[in-house]
């Protein structure tokens, strides 16, 4: 087993990483309560640096201090088994698509846009392989990365996801 160091940054940990989620590990099952807690967590540690009088520039705002996610434990290998974590990992990875779709929305310099797609997937032969890969997630991870209303959800996970992104 490897745990991944508490230092990584989440880019370092998403990042030209792939990671399944083991047989035995329950179904994504993160709801409002609990992105809201993380999301107000992180709202928590940023405030702690930041001086609303001050104006940092976001050279100064990169060494803020860091916010703990808590210890994500995998199997080594190319593909790494997630063993614990997979909640987290699973809603921050939805939480930057949502970003991602969001500055691409609202962001009209492209030289100010954020590169989060390595994040969330990796492309080999025109083919887009999710970071956490599992399969029963593919087209709901497809259809939240491409805004598609009109997607139907087919399983309980699939519901969540999507519950979380609209």
């Amino acid at each position: 087993m490897q745990k991944i160091d508490k230092t990584d940054t989440l880019k370092t940990i998403l990042s030209g990483r792939k990671y399944n989620v083991d047989y035995f590990q329950r179904e994504y099952r993160w709801g409002q309560k609990q992105i809201e807690q993380m999301l107000a967590d992180f709202q928590s540690t940023f405030e702690e640096f930041y001086d609303p009088d001050n104006h940092d520039t976001p050279e100064e705002v990169m060494n803020y201090g860091f916010y703990y996610m808590g210890c994500i434990i995998c199997t080594g290998g190319s593909v790494k088994k997630i063993i614990d974590g997979q909640q987290r990992l699973t809603s921050l990875t939805l939480l930057i698509i949502y970003l991602n779709n969001l500055q691409k929305e609202t962001v009209k310099d492209e030289d100010l846009l954020v590169p989060l797609d390595d994040m969330i997937y990796s492309k080999a032969f025109s083919k887009k392989s999710f970071n956490i890969d599992v399969a029963d997630r593919g087209t709901c991870m497809q259809a939240l990365l491409q805004k598609d209303e009109n997607y139907v959800p087919v399983n309980e996970h699939d519901v969540g996801s999507k519950r979380l992104l609209v």
